[in-house]
């Protein structure tokens, strides 16, 4: 990709078309949505394709705002959507960890994709967060971030070396 701001039309729906399969993938319908508010097992019973989806989800955002806040310099308001989409895909990626434990898969691959896509996920964003000064790590830790450098390299390193498809990226980052 270059700098060009028509490649970055083409990147952000792109990845505006990615969240809105996942979306549509995820959406159950109201009944179904409103079941699982209540729900304390909702993932559980969630088919290993829709956990995928939201995996997917978290990663297509992270990439589309990266396309948004470069291609938008310093327009504080692309700035600022692109904090808040930030910290949504943030907490898909906490929420795909704990969906790994908390599921019974039906297909051991597709669980080491996922789980090694999340921990790849979660340790890209501790890893970069935690070479942040100091007072804004303490504001991104007050609104749920956390920035561990050591937890960040522990989770890629991790991902590496598992055989599976997020090795690729877990290698590019530390």
């Amino acid at each position: 990709m270059t700098f060009d701001q028509a490649d970055f039309k083409i990147a952000l729906e792109s990845g505006e078309n990615t969240v809105k399969m996942c979306d549509a993938f995820l959406n159950d319908g109201f009944m179904n949505s409103l079941s699982e508010a209540f729900e304390s097992n909702k993932y559980k019973n969630w088919s290993d394709e829709k956990c995928h989806a939201l995996l997917v989800r978290a990663e297509a955002i992270l990439f589309k705002t990266a396309a948004l806040v470069l291609s938008s310099g310093t327009d504080i308001f692309a700035i600022a959507n692109g904090c808040l989409a930030v910290r949504e895909s943030y907490k898909i990626f906490e929420k795909c960890s704990k969906i790994v434990e908390k599921k019974v898969w039906k297909s051991e691959f597709l669980k080491n994709e996922f789980e090694y896509g999340a921990k790849c996920g979660l340790g890209v964003y501790q890893l970069y967060l935690s070479v942040l000064p100091p007072k804004i790590v303490k504001i991104l830790e007050w609104v749920g971030f956390r920035g561990d450098r050591d937890a960040g390299l522990s989770l890629l390193y991790e991902s590496a070396e598992a055989n599976c498809w997020p090795n690729v990226f877990s290698k590019w980052f530390p």
